[in-house]
């Protein structure tokens, strides 16, 4: 028996075309997997002790970090700002654009958090915004909302955890 070879020659290149596609919807899916469950992808959530844990944007280029929070009109309950900076450094911070009071949680080097400032209000429209700064030189700094950080009882010394 004889199989016409412009019939064999059609089913190879069907099945050449399904396999292709087949193997490129792998590619395709597996890339996806990778990136969205790569493990060198930045955390998500950040945890102080077993008290706390918040969700977080990062403030992660000048422009993010000069707007920080200004403009909102609120922050949600378990929702925070993470500020990474490259090296330690004395950043100051102030609340031009603010719409709601917050915490500043200061986190050195040695990921412990090294000082709260509690409670930080808003600046009033047409007059100069006073900053804060920490005490010692910081590598992160966190913004929550206004009396959470005394809700959960953060303080000096409790040990920052990125997720």
């Amino acid at each position: 028996m004889e199989i016409d070879k412009t019939v064999m020659k059609k089913v190879l290149n069907k099945k050449n075309f399904i396999t292709a596609f087949l193997a490129l919807a792998v590619i395709i899916l597996g890339i996806s997997y990778f990136m969205n469950n790569n493990l060198s992808d930045k955390p998500k959530q950040v945890c102080i002790g077993n008290k706390a844990c918040f969700n977080y944007e990062i403030a992660d280029t000048d422009e993010k970090k000069i707007l920080g929070l200004g403009n909102r009109d609120f922050l949600g309950e378990n929702d925070g700002m993470l500020f990474p900076f490259p090296e330690k450094s004395s950043p100051g911070f102030w609340m031009k654009g603010m719409r709601f009071p917050i915490d500043i949680i200061w986190i050195d080097s040695e990921m412990k958090v090294s000082g709260i400032v509690r409670d930080f209000q808003p600046c009033e429209p047409n007059e100069q915004c006073t900053a804060v700064y920490p005490d010692e030189k910081i590598i992160y700094v966190l913004e929550i909302n206004a009396g959470l950080s005394e809700r959960h009882g953060l303080e000096a010394g409790d040990a920052i955890y990125l997720k």
